[in-house]
């Protein structure tokens, strides 16, 4: 219960920080718990670390994935392109290049809420290209051709005959 908490807690975080609290959608407000406990629970059981008391991170990896792992399946996706939504929104340009991959990583969750809006498909097109630019500059060529396969999908046929005319 604990993780499921932190978990929830932890993908809307970025978005909470731009709205100036955590929304709970699916919990009414009197039991929506209290951030501060849950993180302090989480802390004391070794489960989240902090250097500051603000800055929080998964304290290993499979933490992180069990913690995921929770939220149902139906409602992580939609979460992560939130969360990936709102960092793209609130950061200027330079942060968003230094953070590349964390942004399209999360929208990419998403990616079949954003196939019916044109204008976010070509967003998450040009958003991949970057990925994939960057990628290849670091030699995670991997990653790049996942990055560009992505941007194909994302094209379609009628596409490649509105952005060329």
């Amino acid at each position: 219960d604990k993780l499921y908490n932190y978990s929830m807690l932890k993908t809307t975080s970025d978005k909470a920080e731009q709205n100036g609290g955590i929304i709970w959608n699916d919990l009414g407000p009197n039991k929506r718990p209290n951030v501060m406990t849950i993180l302090n629970i989480c802390t004391q059981e070794g489960l989240i670390e902090s250097d500051d008391g603000l800055h929080y991170r998964f304290a290993h990896d499979q933490i992180l994935s069990a913690a995921l792992s929770l939220i149902p399946e139906n409602k992580r996706a939609l979460l992560q392109i939130q969360t990936g939504q709102s960092l793209l929104e609130g950061m200027p340009n330079e942060k968003i290049e230094n953070n590349i991959f964390l942004i399209t990583n999360l929208l990419n969750h998403g990616l079949k809420f954003a196939s019916t809006d044109n204008k976010k498909r070509l967003q998450l097109l040009i958003l991949n290209l970057k990925a994939s630019k960057k990628a290849m500059a670091s030699f995670a060529f991997g990653s790049a051709t996942t990055y560009l396969k992505i941007c194909c999908s994302l094209l379609g046929d009628d596409q490649w005959h509105n952005e060329a005319s």
